[in-house]
């Protein structure tokens, strides 16, 4: 099975569901699974009572949790999510240096009390456990005497549901870790209109896994707020933890940046392989690692520099992203394009893109800028197959016309103006990270592609999702004559992306000033 993205290397749900395996240690689970059209085993995750029993399984045949009820109306939390933040919180303690008698308190632990299951299974943790339903403290304490670990698992009522650690921590409390996982929504409405939306896309009427009671999904102000306050009441109790830890949701990559000043950018640019330069041209006001900013993907390939620039370049605000994301590192098209959508939720409402790609049209030359006008993708998938695409714009976007043909008439004038030869042309997306063989290479010229490489296309498509107006600039780096074909070297491509982006930034710094 392939590798889920994102899973903790110690996460034994890390390579998939075995489902023959599975189904011998619940028989009840044999009813749910069924064959997907690659033939593969499956389960429908949009149908409660699968996720539920599936869920039971994996605690029974991986974490020898054998008792785990609870009403249908409280949150069924996918384990191998869960699993991963214990992981993570184990690594947090043991680079602390906390290796032994390990105490952590959960906040809002839910009728199901699964981290405290799951911790005291894996790692033999000690947990004090917290909630603000008498009801789910009662399911909870039924499920750690069903399984033998009142020894392990104690409970705690928190009775203002204003306050998150006060009225919580008991004088003598000393905690390795605290742990929480914060409800998303700022109400009761809120949270089921969500749920019907995801009913909708879906294309089903049932009540879906996420349903949830009160507690579980919705906190006065959101999850921005439950943060507020629970970094905050932190800071009282400071003494009592050596970590305070939560889980948050991808939007907190938005309210990460603006924090770190990232505001109100006008204008998106991708730079792509070898094309790193235009940096120098901004009045940088902030830079971040990719890997510092919070659910960003990593940049991996040696020639991206990786990190996200906010400044000012022709009189107005620009977010950069310096270095790209590929379908050859392992991410998949979601992954690929989350950088288009974080800028495009920090408000841009332009989008300029660069790539490095080989020359198929064979009167154009290594050397050459191509200002695509079109394009094919060829990477077998689109960034807009997934269920919830309605809920950020229309699912079957118009591909008439993915490059703004405002933006592409402008450029195509910078260029005379400042003697710029800019050719135009198809662009051709392909998977990599191989090259092409001579025989790709000649179907690429048969269906009247004029350059190819293994970016921008998701990236256009999904500005094109979003009504963000794009315009895309390839630097041709190698000529790819099917009969005239010489050994790849990677350094002349990069040397060639170098020598010919100066081009390039003056039509991006020109173009700018216009938009």
């Amino acid at each position: 099975m392939k590798l889920k993205p994102g899973l903790h290397p110690r996460n034994k749900h890390k390579n998939g569901y075995d489902f023959d395996v599975l189904t011998q240690h619940n028989k009840n689970l044999i009813s749910f699974v069924t064959k997907n059209d690659y033939g593969n085993l499956t389960i429908d995750f949009s149908n409660p009572k699968a996720v539920k029993e599936l869920n039971l399984t994996l605690l029974q045949a991986y974490y020898g949790i054998h008792k785990w009820i609870f009403p249908d109306e409280n949150l069924c939390p996918p384990i191998p999510g869960r699993v991963d933040y214990i992981h993570y919180v184990s690594d947090l303690l043991s680079d602390s240096k906390i290796l032994d008698k390990i105490s952590v308190l959960d906040i809002g632990t839910g009728a199901t009390c699964i981290y405290p299951l799951l911790g005291v299974k894996e790692y033999d943790w000690n947990f004090i456990a917290t909630d603000i339903e008498l009801d789910s403290l009662d399911t909870a304490q039924d499920i750690i005497d069903d399984n033998n670990l009142s020894d392990k698992i104690i409970l705690r009522q928190q009775f203002n549901e204003e306050n998150i650690l006060e009225g919580i921590i008991e004088k003598g409390d000393s905690f390795s870790a605290v742990i929480c996982n914060p409800p998303f929504y700022k109400s009761e409405k809120e949270a089921r209109g969500a749920n019907a939306r995801k009913n909708r896309n879906l294309g089903t009427n049932t009540v879906r896994n996420s349903a949830g009671n009160s507690n579980e999904l919705w906190y006065p102000g959101g999850e921005k707020a439950f943060l507020h306050n629970y970094l905050y009441q932190s800071s009282l109790y400071k003494d009592t933890s050596v970590w305070f830890t939560s889980l948050v949701s991808k939007k907190e990559t938005i309210d990460f940046l603006k924090l770190k000043g990232f505001q109100n950018p006008e204008i998106g640019i991708v730079l792509g392989t070898g094309l790193g330069q235009l940096i120098n041209e901004i009045v940088i006001e902030q830079e971040i690692p990719y890997k510092d900013i919070p659910h960003f993907p990593k940049a991996t390939v040696e020639f991206h520099s990786g990190k996200l620039v906010y400044g000012s370049l022709s009189g107005k605000k620009v977010v950069v992203m310096s270095g790209r994301f590929h379908l050859y590192e392992g991410y998949n098209q979601w992954e690929v394009t989350y950088g288009i959508r974080t800028m495009y939720l920090l408000g841009i409402s332009n989008l300029l893109i660069s790539n490095a790609a080989g020359a198929i049209n064979l009167s154009y030359k290594k050397g050459d800028l191509m200002l695509i006008d079109d394009h094919l993708n060829l990477q077998g998938n689109s960034p807009l197959a997934f269920a919830e695409v309605g809920e950020f714009g229309e699912r079957f976007a118009d591909m008439l016309e993915p490059y703004s043909k405002k933006i592409n008439d402008l450029l195509k004038s910078i260029a005379k103006q400042n003697d710029i030869k800019l050719q135009e042309g198809v662009y051709a997306g392909v998977f990599g990270p191989q090259l092409e063989t001579r025989a790709e290479y000649r179907m690429l010229q048969i269906l009247e592609v004029d350059a190819v490489g293994m970016s921008t296309v998701p990236e256009v498509i999904v500005a094109k999702h979003l009504n963000v107006p794009c315009a895309a600039i390839s630097v041709l780096t190698d000529e790819c004559d099917p009969k005239n074909l010489a050994p790849v070297n990677i350094q002349e491509i990069i040397r060639i992306a170098g020598e010919t982006e100066p081009k390039m930034i003056i039509l991006f710094k020109e173009l700018i000033k216009h938009l």
